[in-house]
């Protein structure tokens, strides 16, 4: 976080590239990117110390806005499409009763799922604390597939969005 000025946060940007978020404003506001991608574990939004980090920015009176782009890979509906060598759809996650994972045979939930959890209940604190604040708060994520949505794919009719996560339910 610069140590004057306004600035908007995004969490879980990415690589820094020409033509992003950053480059686009950039003369207009300061664009904080926190990714492991650019910052290594000490941009971890799972880990409580990043949490707080993230918590105090958005709360120290210069940030404008948050932006979020959470890991979708345990999200996307293609979990629930035939895969390319003929195996049958392995969906991580079924809507109801599993939004939070659908443990392996051996039990517990793939660490890419229990990371993405993690990942959705920080992220679903940061935008409450900045909405709390009045600030404009924009989450990118995967569409819902589900039958009855104007996004429906065949086949989809289980799938669990990552706003079907209790965290996100809350928020």
């Amino acid at each position: 976080v610069p140590s004057d000025g306004e600035f908007l946060l995004f969490i879980c940007s990415g690589k820094r590239r020409d033509g992003d978020l950053g480059k686009q404003l950039e003369g207009k506001v300061k664009v904080v990117h926190v990714d492991v991608l650019i910052g290594g574990s000490n941009h971890k939004l799972g880990r409580d110390d990043v949490l707080e980090a993230l918590l105090a920015a958005i709360n120290c009176g210069r940030c404008r806005g948050l932006l979020e782009s959470l890991d979708c890979r345990s999200w996307t509906s293609s979990h629930f499409l035939p895969r390319a060598d003929g195996r049958p759809p392995s969906p991580l996650r079924l809507w109801p009763d599993q939004v939070l994972g659908v443990p392996m045979l051996g039990g517990g939930l793939p660490r890419r799922v229990e990371d993405a959890n993690l990942e959705s209940e920080h992220g679903a604190r940061c935008a409450a604390a900045a909405d709390a604040l009045g600030l404009p708060v924009l989450i990118e994520t995967p569409v819902c597939r589900r039958e009855g949505t104007s996004d429906y794919i065949r086949g989809c009719e289980k799938h669990a969005f990552m706003y079907d996560h209790p965290a996100w339910v809350q928020y």
